[in-house]
């Protein structure tokens, strides 16, 4: 039904209703999946100066999706929509400057756009412009900002804020250091499916910070973040059966963990060849 409304009034040349309908064709909902036709819905209504073509068509570039994957087309199209001060394009070009995707890379460019977004309440703009305070990157590195940021966005009920909140909380790193805090709001991250929070909340049960010492409770939180191939819930749940705790012990599926996870991950190679030598 609203297919059919949107289809109407999108050959008419109506742009708010060719981008919803676009969307409706890139997700699939009440007509095939067709990301192609979702592409040439957007590319109608950016032309005509939709923020919401721009940035949507700006995702498909992104991704590849209908259209050859393009950050350069990606940035073009969120720069047209920043530059009517719409949040997502905001946020979306500044993570582009932020990698040096499609754009060349500037951290202070990005800190601004960044800023721009964060200034209108946008979760994604406020998580990025709080890593950037996180690590000193195009503004003065300051873990109190981060929080406040990180806050801002974990408030309404954004994951990746919620763990990188309670990632701060955990170590005290410009909050107080609280575990308990630390463990509730990567619990609320966890359920929402984010792998780090998944493995995060699983090693304050390993540990006991927090929350009880439970290991069963670690390899259940270790093991929803190894289903997503998160190269730390890997490690850590390989650990976990190489000493055999919360499971039995399993050496050789221990080791094939800690395998995968120096696969995606340098990092991991001391546990590797420490608790796994070359036969």
């Amino acid at each position: 039904m609203a297919a059919e409304f949107y289809k109407k009034a999108a050959d008419q040349g109506n742009s708010l209703a060719q981008n919803n309908l676009g969307l409706l064709y890139k997700d699939g909902h009440g007509v095939q999946q067709d990301y192609a036709m979702a592409a040439k819905l957007f590319q109608e209504a950016a032309e005509q100066g939709d923020v919401g073509g721009q940035v949507n068509l700006g995702f498909l570039y992104r991704k590849g999706q209908g259209v050859p994957q393009d950050d350069a087309m990606a940035a073009k199209l969120y720069q047209k929509a920043a530059d009517q001060g719409d949040a997502i394009g905001q946020a979306h070009l500044g993570w582009l400057y932020s990698h040096g995707k499609g754009v060349q890379q500037e951290y202070t460019m990005a800190a601004k756009l960044f800023q721009k977004a964060a200034d209108q309440g946008n979760a994604f703009g406020q998580i990025c412009l709080g890593s950037l305070y996180y690590y000193g990157l195009g503004v003065p590195q300051g873990y109190a900002t981060a929080a406040k940021l990180f806050q801002k966005a974990a408030d309404q009920g954004d994951a990746y804020g919620q763990n990188n909140l309670g990632w701060q909380y955990e170590h005290g790193w410009g909050v107080p250091q609280d575990h308990a805090a630390a463990a509730k709001l990567y619990q609320k991250a966890a359920d929402q499916g984010n792998a780090y929070a998944q493995n995060n909340l699983g090693s304050l049960y390993e540990r006991g910070l927090g929350v009880p010492q439970d290991y069963a409770m670690a390899v259940a939180f270790f093991q929803k973040s190894t289903d997503q191939g998160h190269a730390d819930g890997l490690n850590n749940l390989g650990l976990l059966y190489i000493k055999g705790q919360g499971v039995p012990q399993n050496q050789e599926k221990g080791c094939e963990l800690l395998r995968q996870a120096t696969d995606k991950d340098f990092k991991f190679t001391l546990d590797y060849t420490r608790y796994c030598p070359a036969k």
